[in-house]
Parts: structure tokens; sequence; C-alpha cells
């Protein structure tokens, strides 16, 4: 081999060597593994270019920032970005990140609630667990057209959401959150359900309000069913309902939702609403809260008793004592009163 040959060969090995190494470093860069635990990416609607980069940033999930700038535009990812809550695998590589995410295939979230009070503060709670803010959620939830043609009232709307886990996706706008929640209270009340409430001469919307005074009468589960059977009792007899939750609400909502009430005074029973059940005949115009499933089971499935009042217990937290006449009810109240005063208790 003479010597130019040599000079030829030699410049060829270097450059094809140097781009065997560059090839492989590349190679190496693009599928080496960013994250060690699976990550969670909330992108943000309309989100530009630079916010989701310096959100990776944040995220830990670029290491080789010119490289990551390439890829993107040989991927035109800076003109695919869409948004969504996206769970990045563990061992996950610069290829498959940007894939994932100019791909859309963005994971469902879980949204839940329970002890709610109103519209209101279902919106903000709900809020707090997708992209879409509260004002647009409560502005569906009471849409007028939705709530006649789906045969609801502004007053008893809140019947229509259960307390449960739904599973949405984090960018689904408010009349799509709405219409899940529509399609599943369809789902819950079932023929046998159905049938239970008009056995017991209610609707639907009926069972969830009386549902809601029984949530706020007590705190106890085991105790629910007793306590539907009371009130069932006094509507089969024409009796005035009497339940002081219903005199905390109306107080609360014509006042001052944030006013705390532990006592019930005699002057509160003259306060003029139509939630007030010492007032008025039957049940409230709606929910006094957003009654949990728990609470409406225990209305259609009712203890049969003769109770016909109850009493919070002093010797059992949470419970009541329940009476069948007036005389041993009495001596239930007069129990209650005195350790309310023993507490000094007076509001």
């Amino acid at each position: 081999m003479n010597k130019k040959t040599k000079v030829i060969l030699n410049i060829f090995l270097t450059l094809f060597g140097g781009i065997f190494i560059g090839a492989y470093i590349l190679q190496h860069l693009l599928t080496f593994p960013l994250n060690d635990k699976e990550t969670k990416l909330y992108i943000k609607t309309n989100s530009k270019f630079d916010v989701v980069y310096n959100l990776l940033l944040e995220k830990k999930l670029v290491k080789n920032e010119k490289l990551f700038f390439l890829v993107s535009k040989l991927k035109s990812f800076p003109d695919l970005i869409k948004p969504g809550h996206y769970i990045i695998p563990s061992q996950c590589n610069m290829i498959d990140l940007i894939n994932l995410l100019r791909s859309g295939s963005q994971f469902p979230v879980n949204i839940t609630f329970n002890n709610i009070e109103d519209i209101e503060q279902l919106a903000q709670k709900i809020s707090t667990q997708i992209e879409e803010d509260s004002t647009h959620l409560y502005l569906a939830f009471t849409n007028e057209h939705f709530i006649k043609e789906n045969n609801f009232s502004i007053e008893n709307i809140p019947c229509m959401f259960l307390p449960n886990t739904y599973e949405v996706y984090w960018t689904n706008e408010a009349n799509s959150i709405r219409e899940k929640f529509l399609a599943e209270y369809h789902i819950f009340w079932n023929d046998s359900r159905i049938k239970k409430a008009k056995t017991m001469g209610l609707s639907k919307i009926d069972v969830s309000i009386l549902a809601s005074i029984v949530e706020k009468e007590t705190i106890k589960k085991d105790e629910m069913s007793i306590v539907a059977g009371l009130y069932l009792n006094r509507l089969n007899k024409g009796w005035k309902l009497q339940s002081d939750p219903t005199i905390i609400y109306a107080i609360k909502k014509d006042l001052n939702r944030d006013t705390i009430i532990k006592r019930v005074l005699f002057a509160d029973l003259e306060h003029k609403s139509p939630y007030n059940t010492y007032k008025n005949n039957g049940l409230p115009p709606g929910p006094i809260c957003i009654p949990s499933i728990e609470a409406i089971d225990a209305v259609l499935n009712a203890s049969v008793h003769n109770y016909m009042y109850m009493c919070a217990s002093v010797e059992r937290f949470g419970y009541h004592e329940f009476a069948s006449n007036s005389s041993q009810h009495k001596k239930n109240r007069k129990k209650y009163i005195a350790w309310l005063n023993s507490q000094k208790i007076r509001r």
C-alpha cells in the first residue's frame, strides 16, 4: 500500500469512525432515561412551547436543552402542543416524551366531593380538581334551560349531584362535567330505587330532600334509617317536620353562610323562609345540603317504628334519643337543654 492510499484510508476511517461515534452518542442521548419514577404533568389550554418547556425543566425532564429543541422542531412539537393531564412513565426517554405530549394521549383524573352545602360550594370544590374554573362550573350547573329540560328547579338542582368518585379528563369543560353528573344520576336512580320511592309516596327529588335533612341530623350512618323513619312518620301523619337543621340552613342562606350555629333558639323558629319546617308543612323546596348516597339509601330503606320525636343524646355523643310520645320527649329534651347550659352553649 503506497503512502497516498494510506492517507486516503486514514481519512476515510476517521470520518467513518466520527460518524459512527456521533450516531452512537446521539442514539444514547435520545434514549437516555429522563426520570426514575412516574411523573405527573399538567399542560394548560393554549399553553405556548416556552411554557411547556419551562414546565418540563421544573420536572427535570430535560437533560440536554439543545437536543430537546432540535428534536422538538423536527417533530413539529411547538405546533402540536395539546393540553391535558399526562403521566410520564418512569425511565421515559426524550423521543417517547415528545411523542406522548404531541399525541395528546392524556390520562383521566378522578374528581370527588362530599360534605357540600350548595352548588356554589360544589363548583369551587370541583374547580380545584380540574382545569375549568368555578364560575363556568356554577353557570353550567345552574343553567336555566338545562334545569328546565331535565325537570329540576333552581332550588332542587343540587339533588342531581351524587357524592362519589367520577373519572373525567382534566381539560373537560363545564358542560361536559355537568352531563357526566346527569348520566350518573340516571344510572343511580334505577328501577329498584324508583319503585321504593313510589311505594313510600315520594318522588326522587323528595327522597333526596329528605335525605339531606337526615344527613344534617345525624353523623352516625347506623342511625340514619331510624331518623328517616321518624320523619316519614311525621309526613304520613301530616305533622310538621320541625327539623332544626332546616332552621340553621334558612338562617345561613338568608344572612351569612359562614355563620356558626350550635344552638337553635326560640327566636330562630320564627325566621321566615320556605325552608323553615317549623312554620311550613311538608318538605322544603330543595335539599339543605347535597346528601350522600348513604343518606339517600337510608330514606329508601327507612326503619319501621313508631318514633315521632328525637333529641340529641348527652350520653352517646353524635346519637339521638328517640321517643314515641311527647312526655318521654320532654324528659329527653330537658336533659339535653341542661347539658347545653352546663357547657355554656348559648348560640
